[in-house]
């Protein structure tokens, strides 16, 4: 999750900076006023740090996730506004790894051919997988116990 967030980042500054070689101004700039910061800025702090990993671990959310609450927390905001914050799960993505191996075909050579039992093989198998991880087993009792689903 991080390494895609900063390579997005990256590509997305290096977009500028070549952008911004490319132009040449017309005239020099006019002086500007002295920047003020628009908006303050939360320097991820030991506590914030902490607070952030006890938040990832009682909504089982990412902990880049609970840093950006934690850090708007540690500002005093009331609503914090993120495109990064989603529903899924850290093991969430676990279960769909596994799901997309099998729609995939798991370890294939491209246009090979296989039998329904292959694929029948590789749910079972990740089903298996799946079912000795403690995260699933919990999912299963919520769910007999309550009717609902579990987001851990």
């Amino acid at each position: 999750m991080f390494a895609t967030r900063s390579i997005g980042a990256l590509a997305l500054l290096a977009g500028l900076a070549v952008g911004a070689s490319a132009q040449q101004p017309a005239a020099p700039p006019a002086a500007a006023p002295p920047a003020t910061p628009a908006f303050e800025v939360q320097v991820t702090t030991v506590d914030v740090m902490r607070a952030a990993l006890g938040t990832r671990q009682r909504f089982g959310i990412s902990y880049w996730d609970a840093a950006i609450l934690e850090a708007g927390r540690a500002l005093g905001c009331a609503v914090v506004l993120s495109e990064d914050l989603d529903s899924a799960t850290d093991y969430d993505g676990v279960v769909a790894t596994k799901l997309a191996t099998i729609l995939s075909g798991g370890a294939l050579k491209p246009a090979q051919t296989v039998s329904e039992q292959y694929l029948l093989d590789l749910e079972r198998d990740a089903f298996l997988s799946l079912c000795g991880e403690p995260r699933t087993l919990e999912r299963i009792q919520y769910i007999l116990k309550t009717g609902k689903p579990l987001r851990n």
